[in-house]
């Protein structure tokens, strides 16, 4: 036994490198997908909430449009981005011929939260107008109840 040692003694203290280094590459791999999944959720989301913002907007240049005064199109506004989930912090203004919708949600992440990072907010803005409407309107809502401003 120990003749087999001595013609090859790097063998024997180096036996155990290579299963060390792969158990570490695994590691790392498992953290580093981990990421990439936390990111492409969090890039899918913030797409259908952009999407949610974009018909909102639309909607209440849309009632806009119809004849709906301005405080009739923020209500359609409103419950358009209401019926996400969860709950966005928006605000919702008319000005002019124009309504924008800025809002912020929080998305949960799978991965980041053993990190220190359980949730991110994502903020998105979209545009929508109609013709000739000469008035401003501010609306602001914490998620919870509005307030016309």
């Amino acid at each position: 036994m120990w003749g087999d040692i001595m013609k090859h003694p790097r063998c024997y203290y180096e036996s155990g490198h290579v299963a060390l280094q792969i158990a570490l590459s695994l590691m790392a791999l498992v953290v580093f997908m981990g990421f990439a999944l936390d990111l492409s959720n969090i890039n899918g989301q913030r797409k259908q909430f952009q999407l949610l913002l974009d018909s909102s907007a639309q909607a209440g240049a849309q009632a806009l449009c119809q004849g709906y005064d301005i405080e009739q199109a923020v209500t359609v506004t409103e419950n358009t981005v209401v019926e996400a989930q969860p709950a966005p912090h928006f605000q919702a203004s008319i000005c002019g011929d124009q309504v924008t919708v800025t809002a912020t949600v929080q998305i949960t992440s799978y991965f980041s939260k053993y990190i220190g990072t359980p949730s991110l907010e994502v903020t998105s803005v979209a545009l929508a107008a109609c013709d000739n409407l000469p008035a401003c309107v501010n609306y602001q809502n914490n998620g919870l109840s509005g307030s016309a401003e």
